[in-house]
């Protein structure tokens, strides 16, 4: 794991808890995977809030009776397996909705599909060092899916092995009352899909407290000169075939003219 380390929208409105005052997210190119790292001696410059900067984005995907999850950012999708990524800023540059979509390009159904997304962010390093942070979680876990906060390994984290096992411990190891360097995760498992399906993670940073999905983690710095509070939040879905969305979208159509028409008559 190459990290430094120095003392230094309308798409998502429907799923989204609005919250209180803005600053910005000013992102950095992602790669066609959708990661990112902060190189070796570069500034901070991926900035999220007033005063935070990310550090580090890694995705990884396991296939069916996997060991070890692909690392996005140097290794492809497992076998049978496509990825498709886009990065979505919201207009007034609060939120960032990373969109990852795995297709199933293999002739039978695959079981047991986990995509596991890793951010590590600080809040002001320059200010007041990278160790004085901590994280809150809120709301209830979906379904397949899972969490992880911790130190990213630099000390005493085993956040990223985690990660890489596609296992994530559900445990929060930086509470507000042990401060240190906050790193976090969210994991989703898919239970089957289908030859030809596809399925959708979301993920959502937002320094203005915005959640996607009835789960989040938040990241705040225990220096009240540091305002900024980092939300991580995310889905999982299945992408419907294009008939099976006309299909849906016209029989939608069909009860709204039957109502119309029940109203006249």
């Amino acid at each position: 794991m190459l990290r430094c380390r120095g003392l230094l929208a309308p798409l998502v409105a429907c799923s989204l808890l609005l919250a209180a005052e803005a600053a910005a997210i000013d992102a950095q190119p992602f790669t066609a995977s959708g990661t990112y790292l902060r190189g070796a001696g570069e500034p901070p410059s991926f900035q999220i809030g007033a005063g935070g900067f990310v550090e580090e984005i890694e995705a990884f995907l396991a296939g069916p009776g996997d060991a070890l999850a692909a690392r996005l950012s140097s290794e492809p999708p497992p076998a049978g397996l496509a990825l498709a990524f886009a990065s979505i800023l919201s207009a007034d540059a609060t939120d960032l909705l990373l969109r990852y979509d795995v297709t199933n390009t293999a002739a039978a159904p695959l079981a047991g599909i986990t995509f596991v997304s890793f951010v590590d962010a600080e809040i002001d390093e320059t200010l007041n060092t990278f160790f004085d942070e901590y994280a809150e979680t809120q709301g209830a876990l979906a379904a397949g899916q899972s969490f992880e906060v911790d130190e990213p390994g630099f000390a005493f984290g085993d956040i990223f092995e985690h990660a890489r096992a596609a296992a994530l411990d559900g445990a929060n190891a930086v509470p507000a009352d042990a401060p240190d360097d906050v790193s976090m995760a969210l994991a989703f498992t898919i239970a089957s899909l289908a030859p030809g399906q596809t399925a959708r993670f979301e993920l959502l940073l937002s320094e203005d407290g915005d959640a996607l999905g009835g789960f989040r983690i938040r990241q705040r710095d225990v220096d009240p000169r540091s305002p900024t509070a980092i939300t991580f939040s995310g889905s999982a879905s299945i992408v419907p075939e294009p008939g099976s969305a006309l299909l849906c979208a016209a029989g939608v159509g069909l009860l709204a003219a039957r109502r119309r028409a029940a109203r006249r008559g």
